[in-house]
């Protein structure tokens, strides 16, 4: 319900802080938000939410591919996000290559992705054609790249710390909340920045969040 005005408004903030790719969590993004990304040069990782092999799954990766395939400010597509039941297993892995597979007999000039937030080793993360990496603190990054060292990786999510905005306490007559860190002290904005930035192999990351809601 944004008008065209105000995706290029967003983006343009984005871009201000030296932002230069969004990922669109956890669903297709308009048709409108794609064209503005277009136009003002941001790089976008459209994302579908839900993992599987049945008709609604490859239905979804379908719809979202066909519909904005042409848009040149897509650079990889994300077929998932935190399966947490299958996210370390072999089942994961298989359900990983099965999409990938559908997912590439409709656009074989693009990368992609699942983001999971652990497990990479065993499950999702050693199936894809890219590992993407939720938080760094909920496995070993280092030890999946030395296994795997010719597999790419991005950071798909890592955390700003949370609060309302410009609010120091937390009051919650008023739905205020008061900076919390809710990971752990290893992990967290500065940390994921550094590590991102001093590891050659590993290709930047996504803040969840970058925009209000």
């Amino acid at each position: 319900a944004l008008t065209p005005a105000m995706q290029e408004f967003r983006i343009a903030k984005m871009q201000e802080m030296g932002c230069n790719a969004i990922r669109t969590s956890h669903n297709p993004a308009s048709p409108d938000f794609l064209k503005a990304c277009d136009k003002m040069g941001m790089l976008v990782m459209e994302e579908a939410r839900l993992m599987g092999i049945n008709k609604l799954h490859q239905h979804n990766i379908e719809e979202m591919i066909c519909r904005d395939r042409n848009h040149p400010s897509i650079f990889i597509w994300s077929l998932g996000n935190e399966e947490w039941a299958i996210e370390g297993n072999e089942k994961g892995a298989m359900i990983a290559r099965n999409m990938e597979n559908f997912a590439r007999q409709l656009d074989s000039t693009r990368a992609f992705t699942i983001a999971s937030s652990g497990g990479w080793d065993n499950g999702i993360g050693k199936a894809t054609e890219i590992c993407g990496i939720n938080y760094i603190s909920h496995g070993d990054v280092i030890g999946h790249h030395e296994k795997y060292p010719n597999q790419p990786l991005i950071g798909t999510e890592e955390s700003n710390t949370e609060r309302t905005r410009g609010i120091y306490e937390t009051n919650d007559s008023k739905c205020w909340m008061a900076r919390a860190q809710v990971h752990p002290q290893d992990s967290g904005m500065c940390k994921a920045w550094k590590f991102y930035d001093s590891n050659p192999w590993a290709s930047g990351l996504f803040y969840w969040t970058g925009l209000d809601y």
